[in-house]
């Protein structure tokens, strides 16, 4: 004697889910596949499959979903959709036509937040290693630091001779009146002197600074030479 089991009745979003479920089944599909053709997270088509479209992201973005699905396995997304709004009456189908009608996605929904900080991110980072390339460019070709601490300038003297002193940065090349000038050793500042032998009169100094790449600065000292 057979065993009489009953037909299980199901409500239209049981009904709805189970289409999408046979269909794909029968066309011999998987969801992994389907998910990256039509751009939708597996996880999401699992949840059309089984009814629970409280994981669904709110608002039209669960409607588009199952729309995009539905099309894809060739099935009425209208008459899916109809079904799914008859049903409204049981408990679960309100909550359904809840999420799908919910203009505003709450932020358990809307799992799509994870790519957006994520591109967030990488704008900072991209942001910052500009910020950082810029600042080291300009550091490159701005003009290097350059202090003449002797002689001052319109200084007056009675010998034909002067010691010009000064510091500057590391690796620039200094020149005084078109002649380079050795530079002592530092980390963080290097220091010249070199005598220059002067006339009689008034004598007008050129101390040049110039990093390889960089824009040369130039500082001028006066000097009066009395007879």
């Amino acid at each position: 004697m057979n065993e009489f089991r009953p037909n299980k009745i199901l409500s239209a979003s049981e009904a709805v889910a189970e289409q999408l479920r046979q269909r794909r089944e029968e066309r011999s599909l998987n969801l992994e596949d389907i998910a990256r053709k039509i751009n939708i997270k597996r996880e999401y088509l699992e949840a059309l499959e089984n009814g629970e479209y409280n994981k669904l992201p709110a608002g039209v973005y669960g409607k588009n979903f199952l729309k995009e699905y539905a099309v894809y396995l060739g099935l009425n997304f209208r008459k899916l959709l109809k079904d799914l709004e008859a049903d409204k009456g049981a408990g679960q189908a309100e909550n359904n036509k809840k999420i799908f009608s919910q203009q505003i996605a709450k932020r358990y929904n809307f799992l799509v937040v994870p790519k957006i900080i994520r591109s967030f991110v990488i704008i900072i980072v991209v942001l910052a290693l500009f910020i950082y390339l810029g600042l080291c460019l300009r550091k490159i070709i701005s003009p290097p630091m350059l202090s003449i601490i002797e002689p001052l300038d319109n200084s007056v003297i009675s010998n034909n001779f002067v010691v010009v002193f000064g510091k500057t940065e590391p690796e620039v090349q200094i020149k005084i009146n078109g002649e380079p000038v050795a530079l002592s050793p530092g980390e963080k500042e290097s220091l010249f002197t070199e005598r220059i032998n002067l006339k009689t009169g008034l004598n007008t100094i050129t101390i040049t600074a110039k990093k390889k790449y960089g824009r040369e600065v130039t500082l001028y000292r006066q000097v009066l030479v009395n007879e």
